[in-house]
Order: C-alpha cells, then sequence, then structure tokens
C-alpha cells in the first residue's frame, strides 16, 4: 500500500534486508518477553552532502522501480531521527520509517501513482497523497522533524563533512 509508513510490513528482498528484519523480529522478541524497550528505525537511502548536491544539480535521480517509495533521507536527518528515539518517552517495541517528503526522481506523487502504482492500494485518495511516505507517527511519537525536499536538506546539511565515494 501506498503511502509507505511505519506499519508496512517489511518484505526483504536480499539477505541485506533479511537480516535487518530478522533483528527487528529480535527486537520485537527480547521487548515482549523482558518489558524492554526496543525501537528499530527503517531508513531509505541515506544520502550525504555530496549526493544531495549532485540530486538538487540534477533535477534527481532516476530509480527506475518505485518498491522502495523513491525514498531517501539525508544522513543527518537520520542521525537526528536515532537521538529521537534515544530520548522518547516510549515503553515496548516500536518500528518507525523515516524518509523525507519528497521522492528521489523529484516526480508527482499522482504521476508516479499513474505510471507504476495504478494497482496498489492507497491508503488515501490521490488528491490528498503529497508524499510517497507518511511520516506522522514518528514525528508525533518522537518529536522528530522530517525534511521537506532536497534543496532544504542541501542548505540545512550541506556544510557538514561528508565523506565521499
Amino acid at each position: 500500500y501506498f503511502p509507505l509508513d511505519s506499519n508496512m510490513p517489511a518484505i526483504p528482498r536480499n539477505p541485506y534486508s533479511l537480516s535487518k528484519y530478522a533483528t527487528e523480529q529480535m527486537l520485537e522478541y527480547f521487548s515482549k518477553s523482558t518489558g524492554m524497550t526496543c525501537i528499530a528505525i527503517r531508513y531509505p537511502w541515506l544520502l550525504g552532502d555530496y549526493y544531495l548536491r549532485i540530486g538538487v544539480e540534477r533535477g534527481g535521480f532516476e530509480r527506475g522501480n518505485c518498491h522502495d517509495g523513491f525514498a531517501y533521507l539525508p544522513v543527518y536527518s537520520g542521525a537526528e531521527a536515532a537521538i529521537c528515539a534515544l530520548n522518547a518517552d516510549i515503553e515496548g517495541y516500536r518500528c518507525f520509517f523515516v524518509a523525507s517528503k519528497d521522492n528521489l526522481e523529484q516526480r508527482s506523487v499522482s504521476e508516479i501513482v499513474g505510471e507504476q502504482l495504478s494497482g496498489v492500494e492507497l491508503k488515501k485518495p490521490l488528491d490528498e497523497l503529497d508524499s510517497l511516505v507518511d511520516t506522522s507517527v514518528v514525528e508525533k511519537e518522537l518529536g522528530w522533524e522530517r525534511p521537506q525536499s532536497l534543496a532544504e536538506s542541501l542548505e540545512k546539511y550541506g556544510h557538514l563533512e561528508d565523506v565521499r565515494p
């Protein structure tokens, strides 16, 4: 379904994503069996300033298949989400999916849905969707502030040191 959100089921597509899913299952198990608070954060493609700059210069990145919602997040915003999780007043197990409001292809939601997702369940009417990812639960429960766009992210985080490929 779309928009993707923190309640979406994991769909491991390779050994790496399978290992992440297994870790989520272990966190949930330990939380239920011991009463520990465990928080999993699902990250999309994390971009440092180098890729933020390239994305802004190119007007986005062509990704092809939309199974991941073309989601991304500036790496420093990902760190902010982790800090928010560490400081959150939450009990039990929680899993959060964090992502920027716009998408890597820098295309409209209606264009992407019409082209690639016409057979997928929409949790909101198309004219109400302004993002392929809904982070409202993360924002509410963790107090995390979602980046709105590649350009905004570059302005906010572009001056920070980045390791280039």
